[in-house]
């Protein structure tokens, strides 16, 4: 659900600073189509989603969730403000939905554009692992390495708890499981 020069950012972060693999990360999105432009979606749009982000929380039910970009984060907590609150976790809740940590961060696609967020976002992802650990939750989930989309669905479905990560939109997808 996260490709191109942005999702290959995401990777590298992942695989430098911390010990998770996308294999054993769940990515999603709130939006599930691109806003024209290219542009951060707005709230009618967001909104038009977030029966679909539930139900999708609900079954998966991570107990930690990364979020890429300010809308994702606001989808969490309206109250955050990513440029005090980036990679800081905290405990979050949805009502009915969703409890756990929420670790905000800065959109990969801003930090390509932006040396400066660049550095942020690589900062953020070398403290994930701490900041996960000091709310009181294991560092890392176990590797996954499986190859054909019904297994690592199957896999996630079953085991998956520790972490997601949520993005604002969405690339294309095979199936009914996310690219």
């Amino acid at each position: 659900a996260y490709v191109g020069p942005s999702g290959r950012l995401l990777n590298r972060l992942l695989e430098y600073w911390t010990s998770l693999r996308r294999p054993g990360v769940y990515v999603t999105n709130v939006v599930k189509h691109m806003p024209p432009g290219a542009r951060s979606p707005k709230a009618p749009e967001i909104k038009k989603y977030l029966t679909s982000f539930y139900e999708e929380l609900i079954e998966i039910n991570p107990k930690v969730v990364v979020t890429l970009g300010a809308p994702a984060a606001k989808v969490f907590d309206k109250t955050i403000k990513l440029t005090n609150d980036h990679g800081i976790a905290r405990a979050a809740c949805i009502e009915g939905v969703w409890s756990g940590v929420l670790v905000p961060w800065f959109q990969p696609a801003y930090a390509l554009t932006s040396p400066a967020i660049f550095e942020v976002v690589g900062r953020d992802a070398a403290r994930l692992e701490d900041e996960v650990a000091r709310m009181g939750l294991p560092s890392t989930p176990a590797i996954y390495v499986l190859d054909e989309d019904a297994a690592i669905e199957r896999e996630l479905l079953a085991t998956w708890g520790t972490f997601g990560f949520d993005t604002e939109t969405t690339s294309p997808t095979r199936g009914k499981s996310f690219a």
